[in-house]
């Protein structure tokens, strides 16, 4: 009797995250040109640990290795010539996984000549192969890289989790403000590191009038170009979408679910069943038919989801309000 009615509670949540899906738009999934067709491993880049659970948002810069930095007195003064950078996100509308700011920086006479030839492009435009063959030539340039030609870059890494917390809050700390703090933050830490940042390329899905006032009065002292599909008109952008686009690709990829890996390490029993590594998730995007079948089969009626969800869209808002239990508060 237990088994028929789990099988036909199954069965309801299937046609109700299939009708979710399907009639719902969400205000964020503005991109609809996004790349989700992740299904295959991918190689984890230096931004990203693919043996451990994300578990806070996090920032990476090739500014803190300092075998980068290691260039003695001609990098310093390379530094401060003249840096241009160019700023873009991976992730902004899926209901897995994170949102992924990236910025990619070099010398204004790099930009203009050689980085030109790399190849750098909007980052959904090119295969999963070449995207990681880009990133892979300004992490290892090589020993014959002229210290002059390098391309720096950096990732900031919000967690479904932070992102969900943010926007449920009383006052909601919305999306657009959490990307813009996270641009912020990946600017800061170039100039902290003493970049001379002369001119900031950014790529945006809203007002870029709007967007671009708001940097300028956050960082007067530098010029700003915002406008939308940045990524495929500047090539330092395009270098900033690779760099978030595989970092992200390569979190989703290497996925531990938190929840399973405490289980295990600390060898104690959970009351939520083992995540089945079986059902793929796909990409996170709700387009995504790998998506689809994984909000199907990995709902919980009493936890709903793990913390690879994000629990702040409308469609798991949905799911769980017609699925999870009741409170009264």
């Amino acid at each position: 009797m237990k088994d028929s009615i789990k099988q036909s509670n199954k069965r309801k949540l299937e046609e109700e995250v299939d009708g979710i899906v399907d009639g719902e738009v969400d205000a964020s999934l503005t991109r609809e040109e996004e790349d989700v067709s992740v299904t295959d491993p991918v190689s984890a880049p230096p931004s990203v640990k693919p043996h451990e659970p994300l578990l806070e948002s996090y920032l990476y810069s090739t500014v803190q290795d300092q075998q980068r930095q290691n260039n003695g007195e001609e990098y310093q003064k390379l530094k401060r010539q003249d840096w241009i950078m160019g700023v873009d996100e991976a992730g902004r509308g899926p209901v897995l996984g994170p949102m992924v700011y990236g910025a990619a920086f070099c010398l204004k006479t790099f930009a203009e000549g050689k980085l030109l030839d790399l190849g750098f492009a909007d980052s959904k435009t090119l295969s999963h192969k070449r995207r990681e063959e880009l990133l892979e030539s300004i992490v290892n340039p090589g020993p014959s890289c002229p210290v002059e030609e390098r391309v720096e870059w950096n990732v900031k890494v919000l967690t479904a989790a932070d992102i969900s917390q943010g926007m449920n809050r009383q006052t909601s700390y919305n999306l657009n403000a959490q990307a813009f703090n996270a641009t912020c933050q990946i600017i800061r830490s170039a100039l902290d590191n003493h970049y001379n940042l002369q001119h900031i390329f950014v790529d945006t899905l809203g007002s870029p009038k709007t967007h671009q006032a708001k940097l300028e009065k956050e960082f007067p002292s530098i010029k700003f170009t915002v406008c939308s599909k940045a990524d495929s008109i500047f090539p330092i952008v395009g270098a900033a979408s690779v760099a978030a686009k595989v970092t992200r690709d390569a979190i989703i990829s290497n996925w531990i679910h938190p929840e399973d890996y405490n289980r295990h390490s600390s060898k104690s029993s959970s009351v939520i069943d083992s995540f089945d590594d079986s059902i793929p998730f796909g990409s996170g995007y709700p387009a995504d038919p790998n998506t689809v079948e994984w909000l199907k089969k990995s709902f919980d009626e009493v936890f709903g989801y793990g913390q690879i969800v994000r629990f702040s869209w409308t469609t798991i808002k949905t799911i769980l309000s017609n699925r999870g239990p009741g409170f009264k508060w």
